[in-house]
């Protein structure tokens, strides 16, 4: 801009330059008619005799000298008006500059805030995940006498094999009376709240065994199993709130699908048909895809993949 600026006036120099050149080139007219004048001025009034139609004539010479003057203060004026006309011209530039340039700070700003709260999000991100990760590898199951019975992952596979399965055989066989009473009437009045038999009905039902069953195996694994599908559900929830552009929610959904193990997935399988996650994290399995490439042949019953619409990569028909 301050090269352009330089340029404009080096084109006005040489315009000015005329411009003087033609006040000096008056000027020194203006001093010969003078001198003229000076000189002649008294031959002319000696010669003519006080003749005063010859004296108006010669005075009459300078009548040209005046309209010369009078062009000139014109010319003047237009030049100045042509210079008025290329300052604001430069002017307007000078302002579509400035404002180019703010545009282009504001746009450098917006890109800077956006890699700040990718920062953020990531460094949040990676926190959820590590403690994630810290959960899973406290894990313990234990027989009553203290007995350690398996550690970290492992311990995934003896809650769905060893517990939720084993509740859902006999639930669906015996129905709620198979199981300790106690359990059975907290079992029956967590199943049948209204909110989720609404949800239910709302989406095309859910088997009543498959719920009771997971509802049953929740009690009894609550203190153990409570915390880590809070922590899981939260990552994917958090996901979901972000500002990030769908293909990167995709991206990070997928990164936390990575973590989970096969017997991991198919505890959030029921835990989403159930009244613990059927509300909340049944819809962002739906979304994020959570069930896709699992092995439906390690669910109870094949049939039940008709409870989720889209989890396991696209529609279930």
């Amino acid at each position: 801009m301050i090269v352009e600026k330089q340029e404009a006036k080096s084109d006005h120099e040489p315009r000015v330059a005329w411009l003087g050149f033609g006040l000096l080139a008056l000027l020194l007219i203006w001093l010969l008619y003078g001198l003229a004048s000076y000189f002649l001025l008294p031959l002319l009034l000696v010669y003519s005799n006080t003749d005063t139609q010859k004296i108006g004539q010669f005075g009459d010479v300078f009548g040209a000298l005046n309209a010369l003057f009078s062009a000139f203060a014109f010319a003047v004026l237009i030049f100045t008006m042509f210079l008025q006309r290329r300052e604001l011209a430069l002017q307007r530039e000078e302002l579509e500059h400035t404002r180019n340039e703010i545009r282009g700070q504001k746009e450098q700003l917006q890109a800077q805030n956006l890699t700040m709260q990718r920062q953020v999000f990531e460094s949040s991100f990676f926190a959820l995940l590590g403690a994630y990760q810290d959960i899973v590898r406290m894990l313990d199951v234990r027989k009553l006498d203290g007995t350690l019975i398996r550690q970290g992952r492992d311990c995934f596979e003896y809650f769905f094999s060893r517990s939720l399965r084993r509740d859902y055989l006999v639930i669906k066989e015996k129905g709620l009376s198979g199981i300790e009473a106690s359990r059975a009437d907290r079992v029956r009045r967590i199943s049948d709240l209204a909110g989720f038999q609404e949800l239910v009905q709302e989406r095309d039902g859910v088997d009543e065994n498959v719920t009771q069953a997971y509802v049953s195996f929740f009690l009894q694994h609550q203190s153990d199993v409570g915390h880590y599908f809070r922590t899981v559900y939260h990552i994917y929830r958090f996901i979901d709130e972000s500002d990030l552009a769908w293909q990167e929610k995709q991206r990070f959904a997928r990164v936390v699908r990575a973590q989970l193990s096969t017997y991991e997935l198919l505890l959030f399988f029921y835990n989403g048909l159930s009244p613990y996650g059927y509300e909340k994290f049944w819809p962002l399995a739906n979304t994020y895809e959570i069930f896709q490439n699992l092995d439906v042949d390690l669910l109870f019953d094949p049939t039940h993949v008709q409870y989720y619409d889209g989890a396991l990569g696209g529609e279930v028909e």
